[in-house]
């Protein structure tokens, strides 16, 4: 039945995807940090040509098919928070949105090898076991990251039982060149957990552009971590209404906490990871040529890991 479904998931991907389409040139450099002995390797990677537009498909798991991506649907409609315009999600069961996870990063300030300072951003699901979200979610300069888990489809206090741990996470080295000036151009993150949980959660399509994808309608979903809010999930909507290579700007409404949150179509297809606010806008990392064939590489090798 395991290589069935293997089967079943990578003729839906491979449909969309052609694996050789990449030429490899020069290198780019990323760097890998392993939960189980907190060691960090720096790997080159060759730079993925240019291909034009493409998207890798996601995949529901069996729970969620029957269910359908409304997000009227899922909120009560005096669910409305204040005048931020944000969307309380009573029902979490539904993809995409049982694809973004709570990640909770545990750090040590001062050296001695015990956390003492935790994160609680947000994350989504790209592969049966690889999570993405923003780099500084799981890395700061001052501090040595400890360990990263994330909580599967958390909806309030009642469902925090649901916790996995990271295996290791990759981050680029163009992020934290200059520790006192940290690239936001390079602000994502892709965790590799221990085992496979997308048979709870499947998990999100992400998309590549090299064409304008500027005025896409968009919903930005994940785990603000103010107070009266932490443990639920919370949506917003708006457009992408200026775009670079590497960056977006929308204008949904976030707080803190949703870094890390996928900026996602009405198809639940990521086509960027939320980072910060700044005044009137918001801001995300777009899928640049590299982040995207790098992704491709590993959700292909994660699926033949765990349904080969």
């Amino acid at each position: 039945m395991k290589k069935i479904v293997g089967l079943l998931i990578m003729v839906l991907i491979l449909s969309s995807v052609t694996y050789n389409v990449y030429a490899k040139s020069e290198t780019f450099e990323v760097v890998n940090f392993s939960s189980d002995n907190f060691q960090m390797s720096r790997e080159q990677i060759g730079q993925f040509n240019n291909i034009g537009s493409e998207i890798l498909q996601g995949y529901k798991c069996q729970s969620t098919l029957s269910e359908e991506f409304r997000v009227g649907d899922l909120v009560n409609p005096l669910s409305i928070l204040d005048d931020r315009g944000l969307i309380f999600l009573s029902n979490v069961e539904p993809a995409p949105f049982c694809q973004i996870v709570k990640v909770k990063t545990y750090y040590d300030s001062d050296g001695d090898g015990v956390a003492n300072y935790i994160s609680e951003p947000t994350g989504f699901m790209v592969g049966p076991g690889i999570v993405l979200t923003a780099a500084h979610c799981v890395y700061k300069p001052d501090m040595h990251t400890v360990s990263v888990g994330v909580y599967v489809k958390p909806n309030g206090y009642t469902n925090y039982l649901a916790y996995h741990i990271a295996d290791s996470w990759t981050i680029s080295s163009e992020y934290y060149n200059d520790p006192n000036n940290l690239n936001s151009d390079y602000d994502w993150a892709i965790i590799t957990m221990k085992e496979n949980i997308s048979a709870k959660t499947g998990w999100m399509g992400i998309g590549y552009s090299v064409e304008d994808i500027k005025d896409k309608q968009i919903t930005v979903s994940g785990y603000p971590g103010d107070e009266k809010y932490i443990g639920h999930q919370c949506c917003s909507t708006g457009v992408m209404n200026s775009i670079s290579e590497y960056r977006v700007q929308h204008t949904a409404n976030t707080l803190p906490g949703h870094s890390g949150s996928p900026i996602f179509n009405s198809d639940g297809v990521a086509w960027a990871i939320h980072t910060h606010g700044g005044g009137q806008y918001n801001y995300g990392t777009r899928f640049d040529i590299n982040l995207y064939g790098l992704l491709k590489q590993k959700i292909y090798n994660d699926i033949c890991k765990y349904y080969d």
